[in-house]
């Protein structure tokens, strides 16, 4: 059974995380995948793509994810994703997944900066509220 791997290490919030799993299970994705948590460090090898079918990255912070993935953890979900693996970014997984964050630029949480999975060549802009 393929796994889908949630990203439960730094920056990702743990209500989003139960959340999610939560909702996997209420839709019964649980019966044809194994649903797991994944910690940074798994990210570092290449042994975990075979076995999965899609990553997730919940809500949370980027700038955490960032430092804890940058180069190698991302050349291999990058790998992954080129060889046709799937990658789902919510919230601040979406903008992690994509090539430039500008989030509340200018405001007490501003985050503008360039991430390496690039799968959004372009840039996130947020927040939505406010």
């Amino acid at each position: 059974m393929k796994k889908i791997q949630i990203y439960a290490d730094e920056g990702a919030n743990n209500f989003c995380i139960a959340s999610l799993i939560s909702a996997l299970k209420y839709e019964k994705i649980d019966q044809k995948y194994q649903v797991v948590v994944a910690k940074k460090d798994l990210f570092q090898k290449t042994d975990w793509q075979k076995e999965t079918h899609l990553i997730v990255f919940p809500g949370g912070r980027d700038i955490p994810y960032h430092n804890a993935l940058k180069g190698s953890g991302n050349d291999s979900i990058r790998d992954f994703v080129q060889k046709g693996g799937n990658f789902l970014g919510i919230c601040a997984g979406g903008y992690y997944g994509c090539a430039v964050i500008e989030f509340e630029k200018n405001g007490p949480l501003e985050v503008v900066a360039e991430r390496e999975l690039k799968f959004f060549p372009g840039i996130a802009r947020g927040p939505a509220y406010g």
